[in-house]
């Protein structure tokens, strides 16, 4: 049997999902606690877990499944379709889709077929969470990167407003994964996620340090095994031209064979997690290539390697020579070259669970909720809140201005005359080419004697 995901780190403690002492005091009174929901927002996935008014926990399940498509499609009219609905959707449209609406977090408004701004993009992920637990929750704890400033969490505070969250704590994704593990002293995350990687520091509820990658993800490691199979058509004239179409797609059939192959490659990387070797289809070249797990290893070691250069760099930062243990969370961290270098570079056997995807959720329900609720339950305002109509109404124009480019270009192909030329700027004839060096001759004469007459000037006034 090929060797698992899991034999080179060690198994993860039990974890800690209770509110502390909260649970326990109120069932010794005999009452219930207030039920809570947490929703981990990710680029790829949407995790939520609730835990009722006895202390239990309960993973929320989309479409029988633990993660929810983070994905959002623009329907005409209607409202913004979410997870495998709105994937399968961009089969027909594949320009209505955003497949990770958290990586647009800075964009303000993005174009799917009309404007949507990130809040609603976001705001549907989260009112399909709330749709599938049926509950109005009066406490709701959302996570996010512990890099994110004042302007992007406001965003993410807006959306659940909109949502129709009303009590909501923001956590660090750091302090609620190191919540999940029950271990004393410093402990590094390593958040290998689709979009960007993050580590942190933490102790209790304080973030010693944090460091990242924005320029790396799963997403990026698919891009690498992309560019590592262009290899395969190198060769081929007609297969060359098949593939410029699929990384190139020039239309609504191109970009559905490039969303069928990104998925391929994902479905690809995740399989060589538990098996050693897979085959991938590339559509429109129509080619089957094999792909194996050294392969795909030999293809991310050097991105992994980075991802642990910034984990040292943030013990480091902490004043630590080691931690008390390295966890892994992320969907990417399942690669098991990633634990491999971890152990072999810093010397620590980092720890993961089964699910590596649920680990934020849970342990944001370990977070303490603040007793008092703050002095107003309203998302704070947008620090660049003046400028989002300022950037809808920049968008609406650039999107009509690149609209009549693509128009005009159209009547250019087909032969529609269009604006007479600019007339040809007239070429200096020799005359006047003459008349010009005489020119430039005189006025470097004059500036000769004008230097001469000056140094004459000094010397007689000396």
């Amino acid at each position: 049997m090929d060797a698992g995901p899991f034999d080179v780190f060690r198994t993860a403690t039990k974890p800690s999902t209770m509110d502390p002492g909260a649970a326990a005091a109120a069932r010794a009174k005999g009452a219930s606690v207030e039920p809570v929901l947490a929703v981990d927002l990710g680029t790829s996935n949407t995790v939520a877990v609730v835990r009722d008014g006895d202390g239990n926990t309960e993973t929320v399940l989309f479409d029988g499944s633990p993660t929810l498509p983070s994905a959002v499609f623009a329907q005409p009219g209607k409202p913004l379709l979410t997870g495998r609905d709105a994937l399968f959707s961009a089969r027909a449209d594949p320009e209505r889709l955003e497949a990770h609406p958290k990586l647009r977090i800075d964009d303000v408004a993005v174009w799917l077929g009309a404007e949507v701004t990130v809040v609603e993009m976001l705001a549907a992920v989260l009112r399909r969470v709330a749709a599938e637990t049926g509950t109005a929750f009066a406490r709701v704890i959302l996570t996010h990167p512990a890099a994110w400033d004042a302007t992007r969490r406001a965003v993410l505070s807006r959306a659940a407003a909109q949502a129709g969250f009303a009590k909501v704590r923001l956590v660090p994704e750091p302090v609620a994964a190191a919540h999940y593990w029950e271990v004393e002293g410093p402990v590094a995350l390593y958040d290998f996620g689709a979009g960007t990687f993050d580590v942190s520091v933490v102790a209790g509820t304080h973030v010693l340090a944090a460091d990242g990658l924005t320029d790396l993800g799963g997403l990026d490691i698919d891009e690498a095994i992309i560019d590592a199979l262009a290899t395969t058509v190198e060769a081929d004239e007609e297969a060359r031209q098949s593939w410029s179409h699929l990384r190139s797609p020039r239309s609504a059939s191109d970009r559905r064979a490039w969303r069928r192959f990104a998925e391929d490659i994902r479905t690809a990387k995740e399989a060589l997690t538990r098996i050693t070797e897979t085959t991938v289809r590339i559509p429109l070249v129509d080619r089957e290539v094999p792909l194996t797990r050294p392969q795909l290893e030999a293809i991310a070691e050097p991105l992994i390697r980075r991802t642990v250069a910034t984990t040292r760099a943030a013990l480091t930062t902490a004043g630590l020579t080691g931690a008390a243990g390295v966890f892994m969370v992320g969907g990417a961290s399942r690669m098991p070259l990633v634990a491999a270098m971890l152990q072999r570079i810093l010397g620590i056997t980092p720890a993961t669970t089964r699910q590596p995807e649920l680990v934020v959720a849970q342990g944001a329900l370990g977070v303490p909720f603040p007793a008092k609720a703050a002095a107003s339950d309203a998302p704070p305002p947008l620090p660049h809140g003046d400028a989002i109509a300022r950037g809808l109404l920049l968008r609406q124009a650039a999107e009509a201005m690149r609209r009549a480019a693509v128009a005009g270009r159209e009547l250019e192909l087909a032969g529609t005359p269009g604006p007479p030329p600019l007339p040809p700027r007239p070429k200096p004839d020799a005359h006047s080419a003459i008349w010009l060096l005489i020119g430039l001759i005189a006025a470097v004469a004059v500036g000769a004697v004008g230097v001469f007459v000056l140094v004459l000037w000094n010397a007689s006034s000396s």
